[in-house]
């Protein structure tokens, strides 16, 4: 396999399960159309968290558009329903992701947040609101855009991750709200 070998310490920190005696390659997309196509499907399986955020290694920028005013994301409807109770919240269940993007940002990659949301706003909005400035904190850009004022902007039907504007990862939700298996992904 050719490619560049990643030697970064905290890129290799969110690969999980590597023997000693293997290594990661990034492999160029040009190279990629000569692996088999088995090697590039998942099948059936979704990817991972873990497969997502190695999609981050080496890039300069994510953006994230969100579009639902509500999300049924397994990890945060205990963290939800707590607030909504107004029980104090210590955040353990947010520390991984958070982590992940100060070592994302340390290494260079902005992390852009494009949020488009009705008024007023829904619980899960306002929720959302009293946890970014602790994303705010790990180097991520947060912006609303009230619905009515993108009136005129065309937008997709689901979120997405836009990563160095070349790899298309879609965030899925069925129309209760809650996340599909997993996201789809789209290289150039």
């Amino acid at each position: 396999m050719q490619g560049w070998k990643i030697t970064d310490r905290e890129a290799l920190e969110t690969l999980k399960d590597v023997p000693d005696h293997e290594t990661f390659l990034e492999v160029p997309r040009e190279l990629m159309r000569h692996l088999p196509k088995e090697w590039l499907e998942h099948g059936d399986a979704a990817p991972t968290r873990d497969d997502f955020r190695a999609l981050w290694l080496r890039r300069r920028r994510a953006f994230h558009l969100e579009l639902r005013d509500s999300y049924g994301v397994e990890d945060e409807e205990g963290p939800f329903r707590r607030w909504l109770l107004g029980e104090p919240d210590d955040y353990q269940w947010h520390q991984s992701w958070l982590s992940f993007a100060r070592r994302s940002t340390r290494r260079g990659t902005a992390i852009q947040r494009a949020r488009i949301v009705t008024e007023p706003l829904s619980d899960s909005i306002k929720w959302a609101m009293t946890i970014d400035p602790q994303n705010i904190e790990a180097g991520e850009d947060i912006r609303y855009l009230p619905r009515h004022q993108a009136a005129d902007i065309h937008l997709p039907e689901e979120d997405y991750w836009l990563l160095d504007e070349d790899t298309l990862v879609l965030s899925l939700f069925r129309p209760d709200h809650h996340e599909d298996p997993g996201p789809e992904t789209d290289d150039e």
